[in-house]
């Protein structure tokens, strides 16, 4: 929408591309639509936002009055908009994008286009016959919101309400007329529901258009609703169903809620904050879907600004410019490498899987893949944290900046430790009986009371981490008797093991149950058993998807959520159980060479079964992630741990420094006894902690 100061403009006017929708009176006749470059001066044009989240089947219209193919949604949305007796000036990004020159050209004025348009119509889809029936159903939902936020005092911004204020509004909801949703015409609902789960939403375009849009216009066929009216709608139909309906929203539903939500937040803070930081809104791009992984960059440079670090620093970066001619690997790699040297550290590695859960080849280690679907969990955070390694980090003196020179990163590290064993992946079927397992694996340290080394291993084990429903930065770690409850697990699955059963059998096999009460070992054990639960649901909250770790000077971690996502086309059933087979043997050195010389062997007496052990074996590699001889490093902007490997191990191998040499990441950890940066604190005579003087860092490098 343009500003009514007629200086606004005045003084920056541009060129906009725009097409001319021409009109028609029958449904039937083919869309004609004209290409022209016009002023910004009181122009008066729509903005078309449209399905983008994958490949759609191409339609034909005419273009220049040459027949055009573009997306089918696009052309189904200039079929709704069009009028019978009159033009509409309008933009789209295919209708005026159509080269590599052409796209980068809008993708650049997007901002400008979105935000001095009348307004924008999100087009959802073509709908059915029952759409207008159920948008009536959308607006009776958002009238009821907005009386009742009214007479609650419901704050506009969402995440500030209370359980007073919602307690209010469902007060409110249950006073209402349910008939008036006709609840019981299931064709309606769906179709009521088919707009709030519109996979519209799913697009990662759709994020950009609605932030920078002024006004929008939730549209499908013929029937709309503004945005802001859209959205409440939302809200009181999660508070409706349950309340007023007697249903739960269905898991579909409840993905539908969260990605408008987030569309919403994006639209408050970039209004707030008159744009937003580059990599969260990548971040929030990924629960979203495109045919163009490149848009996951592009689409969200149009709303960014710099870093609030930069601003304190002063700090000036070139921000990347959308460049249709770049491979998504150099696009990626160009996002990286800008948010990195902007921010000057290393969050971008938080919260994202490590290299082996790619799905994109041909990147960096050290570069994120952003179509990589998130872990199911990360390792906390705490920046708020004093001391931690983020504050120990800006305490290093003297600081070089970091910096990517030829897509390799520059930065300084301290080498913390290097891993010497590493335990198959903790998963919901093995993690008990793999807990016992490395408990009996573990080396016993001289002097080591046994106190210290069981509280060391179930800390390691759940990240000492409690899993209380608190916020990201205010996790506890577990309670100290929560030992008595590990003990629990290790008693009940050692039971287990000298029976040679499942705990299912106990319940049903009598002459089991006393063998087991007539066992001397058992015995000894039963006491300790039947208090396992609280310490299991940490297990399987913390553990899944990680594995655990020792190092050469006796410290123990767990790596990052490893576990790599199935993609189309993985291996068949019997090419997984070989390699399932694979992920019991040991990863220490012995290990290694045992496997180097059973493939010798294979080659030597079948070259076909060698190449296949070979395929798997590299695969293994690939999705075993942390491997022992990895070097576990703290470096300046770093957060947490990091794992590293080097790219040449014979330059490596009996080196103690680390300074000059290349590595590649491997993921974040977590390391016992170092995430509040323990190794580089000293407490003098009165108890007061202060950074050590004598702890070197190093110049490395990255590929």
């Amino acid at each position: 929408m343009q500003s009514q100061n007629p200086f606004a403009s005045l003084f920056s006017h541009y060129n906009l591309s725009l097409a001319v929708l021409h009109p028609s009176s029958s449904p039937s006749d083919p869309i004609k639509v004209s290409l022209s470059n016009l002023h910004t001066t009181d122009l008066s044009y729509e903005c078309i936002s449209y399905d983008r989240s994958k490949t759609f089947e191409s339609l034909k219209i005419f273009l220049n009055d040459e027949e055009t193919e573009i997306s089918g949604p696009l052309v189904q949305a200039l079929q709704a908009l069009r009028k019978p007796d009159e033009s509409l000036l309008l933009w789209a990004d295919v209708l005026l994008g159509r080269t590599i020159q052409e796209q980068n050209e809008q993708a650049n004025l997007a901002r400008a286009t979105l935000q001095n348009a009348q307004q924008t119509v999100a087009y959802l889809g073509s709908g059915n016959d029952r759409t207008s029936e159920a948008f009536k159903i959308v607006k009776t939902l958002a009238q009821w919101w907005h009386q009742a936020a009214v007479r609650c005092d419901f704050p506009a911004n969402f995440a500030q309400a209370t359980a007073v204020h919602m307690s209010s509004i469902i007060s409110y909801f249950r006073a209402q007329d349910a008939t008036k949703l006709h609840f019981n015409d299931k064709e309606l609902w769906s179709s009521v529901l088919a707009i709030f789960e519109s996979p519209y939403f799913e697009s990662v375009q759709t994020i950009s258009d609605l932030v920078l849009s002024q006004d929008v216009l939730i549209t499908s066929r013929s029937s709309s609703i503004p945005w802001i009216d859209f959205k409440v709608a939302f809200r009181a139909l999660v508070v409706a169903m349950p309340q007023m309906l007697g249903e739960i929203p269905s898991e579909s539903l409840q993905e539908a809620f969260q990605r408008v939500s987030g569309i919403d937040i994006a639209v408050r803070r970039y209004r707030e904050d008159n744009g937003l930081e580059l990599l969260p809104m990548i971040q929030t791009a990924k629960e979203a879907k495109s045919a163009d992984p490149r848009e996951y960059v592009f689409a969200m440079l149009p709303i960014t600004r710099p870093s609030k670090r930069a601003q304190e620093t002063g700090r000036k970066v070139p921000k990347p410019v959308v460049d249709y001619s770049k491979t998504p690997q150099e696009v990626f790699t160009e996002a990286a490498k800008f948010i990195i040297e902007e921010r000057q550290d290393l969050i971008l590695w938080w919260a994202e899987r490590p290299p082996n859960g790619r799905k994109m080849e041909g990147l960096p280690s050290w570069v994120p893949d952003w179509t990589a679907p998130l872990p199911l969990h990360t390792i906390k955070m705490n920046n708020e944290a004093k001391p931690s390694l983020r504050t120990w980090s800006d305490s290093v003196q003297p600081q070089k900046s970091l910096k990517v020179i030829e897509n390799v990163l520059h930065l300084q590290a301290h080498k913390l430790d290097q891993v010497k064993t590493v335990s198959p992946m903790f998963t919901q079927e093995n993690c008990r009986k793999l807990l016992l397992q490395e408990w009996q694996r573990l080396p016993n340290i001289p002097n080591q009371p046994l106190a210290e080394k069981v509280d060391k291993f179930w800390r390691t084990i759940v990240m000492n981490t409690g899993g209380e429903t608190q916020a990201l930065r205010q996790q506890k770690p577990p309670h100290k008797d929560m030992w008595l409850s590990f003990q629990s697990i290790l008693a009940e699955e050692r039971i287990l093991e000298l029976m040679n059963c499942k705990a299912e059998d106990i319940t049903i096999d009598p002459a089991l149950v006393e063998r087991i009460k007539a066992d001397p070992q058992c015995q000894l054990l039963g006491p300790q058993t039947g208090k396992s639960e609280a310490f299991e649901i940490l297990l399987r909250k913390n553990s899944i998807g990680r594995r655990f770790f020792t190092t050469e000077s006796g410290r123990s971690g767990m790596t990052a959520f490893e576990e790599v996502p199935r993609a189309e086309g993985e291996a068949g059933e019997a090419d997984e159980r070989m390699i399932g087979a694979m992920d019991g043997l040991p990863t220490d050195g012995l290990g290694g060479m045992m496997m180097a010389s059973f493939q010798q062997f294979l080659r030597q007496q079948d070259p076909q079964a060698a190449s296949v052990l070979d395929s798997l074996t590299e695969r293994k590699e690939k999705a075993r992630g942390v491997k022992a001889g990895d070097v576990i490093v703290a470096t300046v902007g770093g957060f947490h741990p990091y794992v590293l490997r080097h790219t040449n191990s014979e330059e490596a191998e009996g080196e103690s420094n680390i300074g000059g040499m290349e590595f590649r990441f491997v993921g974040d950890c977590y390391l016992h006894g170092v995430m509040a940066a323990e190794p580089f604190l000293t407490r003098n005579m009165l108890g007061i902690s202060s950074w050590k003087t004598s702890v070197t860092v190093e110049d490395i490098r990255i590929v």
